[in-house]
């Protein structure tokens, strides 16, 4: 499903992935519900977390 993206990617791709907004998006992320960390100032995500919050929500 998402082969085209990185293991690990950025909010921006994030966003284009669950097909959301720049807020929903920080929700998501700033509340746990995936899972993130930073390098510096730039929010990283693994891929496995997308994919596994999209399978807790189906």
């Amino acid at each position: 499903m998402y082969e085209n993206y990185p293991d690990i990617v950025e909010v921006k791709d994030l966003k284009k992935m669950l097909n959301v907004g720049q807020n929903t998006a920080l929700k998501l992320l700033h509340g746990g519900e995936i899972k993130s960390f930073k390098i510096g100032n730039k929010i990283k995500i693994p891929k496995s977390s997308v994919i596994s919050f999209i399978e807790k929500n189906l």
